[in-house]
């Protein structure tokens, strides 16, 4: 991959696939002068690392759609262990299913745009959008 797509995928709309050695992964931040970009695999916000931009695979992108299919917790599970990302909105927002609490009905979430910002919906809350 290189620089100007790298960029492109960061400022992207669109949810795109990007995978690090076979592991799906979002692209935080690009360093132009190293070549290297700040990225976490979607399973392990907490593990980022810095990597060459070189050794980033794109896969298709998922394009923004609106409305969806009301989430169940069965379909939240699949989706959640699932190595392929899926483009799954809450409040019409983009965001990545981290974790599903099956007696909870339950669902730990974050938006794409800010991986930082975790929290716990019910899972009727989310669209699955094609």
């Amino acid at each position: 991959m290189d620089i100007e797509r790298v960029q492109e995928i960061i400022n992207s709309p669109n949810l795109i696939n990007v995978h690090y050695y076979g592991v799906p992964v979002i692209i935080q931040q690009v360093d132009e002068f190293t070549q290297t970009a700040t990225i976490f695999p979607l399973n392990n916000m907490k593990y980022r690392q810095v990597v060459n931009i070189t050794e980033l695979i794109e896969e298709e992108p998922i394009p923004y759609m609106n409305g969806g299919i009301t989430m169940d917790r069965q379909r939240a599970q699949e989706i959640a262990q699932s190595p392929d990302m899926k483009y799954v909105t809450y409040n019409g927002e983009q965001v990545y299913i981290q974790h599903v609490d099956e007696q909870k009905n339950t669902a730990r979430i974050f938006p794409l745009n800010d991986p930082e910002n975790e929290f716990e919906i019910h899972i009727g809350n989310l669209q699955e959008n094609d």
